[in-house]
């Protein structure tokens, strides 16, 4: 099943049974979740999940080389 722009995806008729859900690609810039959701279909009834995306977020060092140490300081850079 895919996911529309949304993030709502909706299976076709389903054998009543439990099911297992489980991301398999997630969006760009977003952390593949690797938690598996267990479902329960029951005959005449809908269910669902409900999953957040979490961003994925990293840091930057800049470490400057070369002049006098007085001038190290307050250096500015453009990211």
């Amino acid at each position: 099943m895919t996911t529309g722009g949304n993030g709502y995806g909706k299976s076709s008729a389903l054998v009543a049974g439990t099911y297992y859900v489980k991301e398999i690609t997630a969006p760009k810039g977003y952390v593949l979740s690797g938690k598996v959701h267990t479902l329960t279909v029951k005959a005449g009834q809908t269910t669902g999940i409900s999953a957040t995306d979490k961003e994925q977020l990293g840091a930057i060092t800049i470490y400057k080389e070369g002049g006098s140490p007085d001038r190290m300081e307050w250096q500015q850079f453009h990211l």
